[in-house]
């Protein structure tokens, strides 16, 4: 590992650590934003007409599958950012003027040049199973234990509580 902070900067300049950071930061903060507000639009149509109290198994499944239904909707628009920013962290170079690719838009710009729109969403379905799981799980679970710990308490969760069902 050492080695590494030592020949990077030497090989690819010091900036090369950040390479593709940027369609990172665009990825993460579109993530959240994008998530919770397709979390609702589903929720509202996978719990249409279930009675948490009197259908829990049926409240939970609604949860899970509104968490991954609302994870694969995000997915489908910053996906494109999450193949870019792989591919640059993998374009190397001794130089700048042996990279295939200058930086995010140029990256964007080449590969639907050459493999089309769809060029862009490459690795899309086994990456969007992951998701389905790993936002259901995130988003439904969460829904489901804390409607269980605020009906049972009579009470709204406090930070503290909200944090360790979020783990």
């Amino acid at each position: 590992m050492v080695d590494c902070f030592i020949r990077v900067p030497r090989e690819q300049g010091f900036f090369s650590f950040w390479r593709g950071n940027w369609s990172n930061i665009l990825r993460a903060s579109s993530q959240e934003s994008l998530g919770f507000a397709f979390k609702e639009y589903f929720k509202v149509w996978c719990l249409d007409g279930i009675d948490q109290n009197k259908q829990y198994g049926r409240f939970v499944v609604g949860n899970l599958a509104s968490g991954g239904l609302s994870g694969v909707a995000t997915f489908c628009f910053i996906y494109p950012l999450d193949f870019t920013r792989t591919r640059l962290a993998v374009d190397m170079g001794k130089d700048k003027a042996s990279r295939e690719f200058k930086g995010l838009l140029d990256c964007i710009v080449k590969v639907r040049q050459r493999e089309g729109f769809f060029g862009l969403y490459r690795g899309f379905l086994p990456s969007a199973q992951y998701i389905f799981l790993y936002r259901g799980a995130y988003y439904g679970l969460f829904d489901a234990i804390k409607y269980r710990v605020e009906r049972d308490g009579r009470r709204k969760i406090n930070f503290t509580e909200a944090f360790c069902i979020g783990q």
